[in-house]
């Protein structure tokens, strides 16, 4: 089970996808689900789509946008048996049983990519990722606490890594309904970056966990926290680094015209 906003989303076995309003946490109601194929074991969810590992089926990855009406956008068929995934940046670690932990490339979930593996030597159960390194449940071997390139945000061309934390204008600006923001961190970091209306009320959380050193993108598809359309207006994203400070905080404005 994954929470983000209001929504509970359960990985449900042969039942797939389940998405349950939490607003009022006495009496949850089922708002909407996906029957994702095979068996869902893990699900993640990171901004609006859900990422389900599910068994024979692979990486499903499901756009929730809206809750009520979830619509697959991608799959990746990891070869084995999926039974969990963390995503963090744009790639989703999938634990694979038999073939280990899985790395997908998921900054277009309609076509996620392997870009890289790890066999584990007997059955990855479970993944989870921390700053730069993925700590894996194997069922034979125990605990793996793995590194590599991709956590650490060293890009395939040798480009060294940021050296300065910024926050860079989204773009386009205005947009309807799609923005894109950009960020650079110059070491793994746990970070928050969320949207704020002008007044000062938070509108929708786009990241809040570890991340990588790096570049690093977020899309903000003009939703509010349960999925639902914002209206048009000035809005604010502001990127937290570590403790808020005055020196780990930076703020933008955005335009979104409907």
């Amino acid at each position: 089970v994954y929470v983000s906003g209001s929504h509970a989303y359960v990985a449900d076995r042969y039942d797939g996808l389940r998405i349950i309003d939490v607003s009022d946490p006495t009496a949850p109601v089922e708002v909407g689900f996906y029957d994702t194929g095979d068996e869902a074991r893990g699900v993640y969810v990171s901004g609006s789509h859900a990422y389900v590992a599910d068994w024979l089926d692979g990486l499903r990855i499901i756009d929730v946008s809206d809750p009520t009406a979830p619509v697959e956008v991608g799959f990746y068929d990891t070869g084995e048996w999926a039974r969990g995934v963390y995503v963090s940046g744009s790639h989703a670690y999938v634990a694979d049983d038999y073939d280990g932990l899985r790395i997908i490339d998921v900054s277009d979930p309609t076509a996620p990519v392997e870009v890289g593996f790890y066999d584990t030597g007997g059955y990855a159960r479970g993944v989870y990722v921390s700053g730069n390194h993925a700590y894996v449940a194997d069922g034979v071997d125990g605990l793996y606490i793995i590194r590599n390139d991709l956590i650490t945000g060293i890009s395939e061309e040798g480009q060294p890594l940021p050296r300065a934390f910024v926050l860079k204008q989204n773009y386009p600006n205005p947009f309807n309904p799609v923005t894109t923001i950009e960020f650079s961190l110059p070491h793994a970091s746990r970070i928050t970056l969320y949207v704020y209306d002008v007044a000062g009320r938070m509108v929708k959380t786009l990241v809040n966990g570890n991340l990588p050193a790096g570049n690093h993108t977020v899309k903000w598809d003009g939703t509010g926290e349960a999925g639902q359309p914002v209206g048009s207006g000035v809005y604010l994203y502001r990127l937290t680094v570590g403790q808020a400070s005055l020196s780990n905080v930076q703020t933008r404005k955005m335009v979104l015209l409907r």
